[in-house]
């Protein structure tokens, strides 16, 4: 989307239907600035505009700090106005910089270093800073987040990198910058060698969805062979990720993980009658029928040509063969409970989104479709506490809001 204002123009921001973007149009609005109709502003550029710029983010600044106080008032750092003038408010991210909020970050490390914030407070900020609804905020805090965390984070932040979708994924060359400025070890991808350590980050960007065309296994992460097919795969090269996916199944045609991942490209591109025919051909590899991702990506095959029975049959597969410590297993835990409530199976839904949610790191999902299941079967009060649930967890989450809208909807509408 090209920028609606004037004055702040020159660059586009890819759109999402997960984001939020109310925020895209709060910083010209406090401005002073409109993006329909005609004023004073067409006129304008950002010299010469910059005394209302200067006004409005320094009174923006002031209010980030006095809502932060409220939200989390044991932490201070984000009390502090002058912690949000460090290209936090303004410029809108992607102006004039090709990667979302990196402005903010490389200015924030000058804060930081300057009034030596310590790294367990830098991380106890950017976790509250990446659940905020502006998106430079939590883009910033999110990237601090994933640079600095030593263990997968907590859910609610969970929360908020997964509702941005695969735009999560352009957060994660920031997070190796910000790594390198606090002398971390470097990119796992890059390693000579593939230490526990750097299985621990990979697992920590996947859960951040830093990483959301990867289904490559994590045990596989390491394997110099993949090398080139990841590093593809973590800038969003398609092309490339295509080729390299290609000529490793050509030299190894009983790589099944590579092959699956081959697939999951196609499934991306929405070329379903591909993907089908490469799994109906990769079944047949010994060892296959043992691959809970084969079952997993067939279900969503079935579902995009409107075979819901068979979709349920290969999700269950799934669901039956996943490892639970592989890093995507919630994923198809989620998707076989969808596949049930596609068929009309509510009870069968609940009962495996209940045991899902025991091991989930971050149940949002769980908690939308246990509202919807209890919702068709009309038990209503525990519908509403599961959507509760899901408003604590992730209120910025574009599915929370569109089950408050429907339901205030229905509301109004009986009445």
């Amino acid at each position: 989307m090209q920028s609606p204002f004037s004055v702040l123009v020159g660059f586009d921001r890819p759109i999402t239907p997960e984001q939020n973007i109310v925020s895209l149009f709060a910083i010209g609005l406090c401005m002073g600035l409109c993006p329909y109709g005609e004023g004073v502003w067409l006129d304008e550029s950002v010299d010469s505009f910059s005394e209302n710029i200067e006004k409005a983010t320094k009174l923006l600044a002031v209010q980030c700090a006095e809502h932060y106080a409220r939200v989390y008032p044991d932490e201070p750092w984000g009390q502090v106005a002058e912690l949000y003038l460090n290209r936090l408010i303004y410029p809108p991210a992607l102006l004039d910089e090709d990667l979302p909020a990196i402005r903010a970050v490389r200015s924030l490390l000058d804060f930081f270093t300057e009034f030596k914030v310590k790294e367990d407070g830098i991380l106890k900020l950017a976790s509250n800073l990446a659940k905020s609804a502006d998106d430079t905020l939590a883009n910033a805090g999110l990237m601090f987040v994933a640079a600095l965390s030593k263990t997968i984070p907590p859910q609610d932040v969970l929360a908020a990198a997964q509702s941005k979708g695969m735009f999560a994924g352009l957060l994660r060359p920031g997070m190796l910058f910000i790594r390198e400025q606090f002398k971390q070890r470097g990119d796992w991808l890059l390693q000579d060698k593939f230490t526990t350590d750097d299985r621990k980050r990979f697992e920590i960007e996947v859960s951040l969805n830093f990483l959301p065309w990867i289904k490559i296994p994590a045990t596989r992460a390491g394997d110099k062979k993949l090398q080139g097919l990841l590093t593809a795969l973590s800038v969003f090269d398609l092309d490339n990720a295509r080729k390299f996916a290609e000529t490793i199944g050509e030299e190894t045609p009983g790589d099944i993980d590579v092959r699956l991942q081959r697939v999951y490209l196609d499934i991306i591109v929405g070329d379903h009658e591909r993907a089908e025919k490469a799994l109906k051909s990769i079944i047949s590899e010994p060892g296959a029928e043992l691959n809970a991702q084969l079952y997993d990506m067939w279900g969503l095959c079935d579902q995009t040509k409107g075979d819901l029975k068979a979709s349920v049959s290969h999700h269950e597969q799934a669901y039956k063969t996943m490892d639970y410590n592989d890093v995507h297993h919630e994923a198809i835990a989620n998707n076989y409970a969808w596949a049930l409530m596609l068929n009309d199976r509510f009870s069968e839904a609940l009962d495996l989104l209940s045991q899902t949610e025991r091991r989930s790191r971050c149940p949002i999902t769980i908690f939308l479709n246990k509202a919807y299941c209890y919702a068709v079967m009309s038990r209503f009060e525990e519908s509403e506490k599961a959507q509760q649930q899901a408003l604590h967890l992730a209120p910025l989450d574009i599915r929370v809001f569109a089950n408050l809208m429907a339901e205030r909807e229905a509301k109004l509408q009986s009445n």
